[in-house]
């Protein structure tokens, strides 16, 4: 059944049409799209369906699926168009230049974590730098309000990163990093850009797991969406 951009998946039905499977389960998802089919969902649906779940074959998405309630909701709508002018969500109320008026410099920033149940694909212990909004990561991350980070050398996404520490890390110096690495679609990553996540980052303890979230914000001339950097509670 579709509802604006949200599609709901029939976890119990999903689950009856395996048990009763005469045939193998897919590594390629084969059943679970034929099952979409007669479902009349699509395919973008499932894909994003298999994405959240964070599985690799129907054996793990079956043995996964038991611990859902019976209905499951995926959105996988387009979705608006981000403002070119801020790509990375920054509030607008958020001021930089008084931040490097004061001299601030920072000693934490975020790299791959080891396993941690959220989706990820960069190697433990890589920097991680916030991705742009509607970014093409080589491996596909979930779409609706979580967002991911790009690891400096393998350039996979990771939704979740650990903070550690440094030693003074200032702006400039992080906007430099994120420049040599001659990342695509990083062209207008500015100083701005920067002070922001150096600060996110600043507010959490050494060891914390963090994610980012597409978080929205009420001000008196109305709602607006940026992302915020949240506390991982399993960790």
């Amino acid at each position: 059944m579709k509802n604006n951009n949200w599609y709901f998946i029939e976890v119990d039905e999903l689950i009856h049409y395996f048990e009763e499977l005469e045939v193998e389960l897919s590594d390629d998802f084969d059943n679970v799209y034929n099952w979409a089919e007669e479902q009349n969902l699509p395919e973008e649906a499932i894909e994003q369906f298999i994405i959240e779940l964070n599985c690799e074959t129907e054996e793990e998405m079956l043995a996964i699926l038991h611990y859902y309630s019976p209905d499951f909701m995926v959105n996988c709508g387009v979705k608006d168009a981000p403002d070119p002018t801020n790509r990375w969500m920054i509030p607008s109320n958020f001021d930089h230049k008084k931040i490097l008026e004061k001299g601030v410099t920072y000693n934490q920033f975020i790299v791959a974590p080891e396993m941690t149940g959220l989706r990820g694909f960069a190697k433990p212990g890589e920097l991680l730098i916030p991705a742009p909004i509607n970014y093409q990561p080589p491996k596909k991350m979930r779409n609706y309000r979580y967002h991911y980070n790009i690891s400096d050398k393998s350039h996979m996404p990771s939704e979740a990163g650990v903070v550690i520490g440094s030693k003074n890390i200032n702006p400039e110096f992080f906007l430099h990093q994120v420049k040599s690495l001659s990342l695509p679609d990083y062209d207008d990553f500015s100083i701005r850009e920067s002070v922001y996540f150096l600060d996110l980052i600043s507010k959490f303890k050494l060891g914390d797991h963090v994610e980012l979230i597409q978080f929205e914000y009420l001000f008196d001339s109305g709602q607006e969406t940026a992302l915020k950097m949240f506390r991982i509670p399993l960790f």
